[in-house]
């Protein structure tokens, strides 16, 4: 068991999984959708999560790596790692699973911006919600890292709209966009010309190694789960407002008091 991984799977729902399912199916031969519990359960994902991460694992080690550890694969942990090493993240080993993650999707995102232009970005800006013009022209690609970097709501529909783009290239389909309010409005987004430029711009990432063609979708899709698994809804139905959990004891945007996680 892989505490990093199995926290984050046995939470995601049957859909979440099925996705995963696809990245790792999308590339290369694999022993998953062979096993007896897959043929007995499918779709009922949630039914062999252990096997999922258990492939997920396999993935990120070479065969000579996964021989010396029993062909059990290294930890979530060491692959996080390794993708972070692979494509350039400056991190340190002493920081936490979600913290490195995050690391690797900025990069992630800051790569694909360095390949948009201008008013790609501020178009995308503008479908996220961003109306400020002083905010938006001139200053697009410095506006986007900071909503990123600062969490909550902003930063999730922006790792959404660039998982989008990532699935739609590798998988041929984006995620579906159901239940919030504000997430549905986003289909304009990811189905839209910016969803369209993002999944172009997908095909451009440079990731040598058929391996790291699974484990790089796989780390980055896995942190947006974890991420969107953390977050917590305004308790107002009428407020779409969605929050890090523990960030406040009352919601910024209406004033309701947050429903208590515990």
């Amino acid at each position: 068991m892989d505490k990093y991984l199995n926290e984050v799977l046995e939470r995601a729902s049957n859909d979440d999984l099925g996705i995963l399912i696809e990245i790792m199916t999308s590339k290369c031969s694999e022993l998953l959708t062979v096993s007896a519990e897959y043929k007995k359960y499918y779709p009922d994902h949630s039914k062999y999560y252990q096997l999922i991460a258990d492939e997920i694992r396999l993935f990120g080690g070479n065969t000579f790596a996964n021989i010396a550890r029993g062909s059990n694969g290294p930890s979530y942990y060491e692959i996080v790692c390794d993708v972070a090493t692979k494509i350039g993240v400056d991190f340190n080993k002493k920081q936490g699973v979600m913290t490195i993650e995050r690391a690797i999707f900025d990069k992630l995102v800051t790569n694909m911006l360095n390949k948009m232009s201008e008013k790609q970005k501020q178009d995308l800006l503008r479908e996220i919600g961003v109306s400020d013009k002083s905010t938006i022209i001139g200053m697009s690609t410095m506006t986007i890292q900071t909503m990123f970097r600062a969490g909550g709501f902003a930063s999730y529909q922006l790792m959404l709209t660039f998982v989008n783009g990532m699935l739609k290239t590798i998988i041929g389909r984006g995620l579906p966009l159901v239940a919030n309010a504000a997430l549905v409005r986003l289909a304009s987004v990811v189905t839209g010309p910016i969803g369209m430029t993002l999944s172009a711009l997908w095909t451009l990432v440079d990731i040598a190694g058929p391996s790291y063609k699974i484990t790089v979708p796989c780390v980055a899709y896995i942190g947006w789960l974890r991420y969107k698994q953390s977050l917590v809804q305004c308790s107002n139905k009428a407020c779409e407002g969605m929050f890090e959990s523990g960030a406040f004891k009352f919601c910024p945007q209406c004033g309701t008091k947050m429903i208590d996680q515990e």
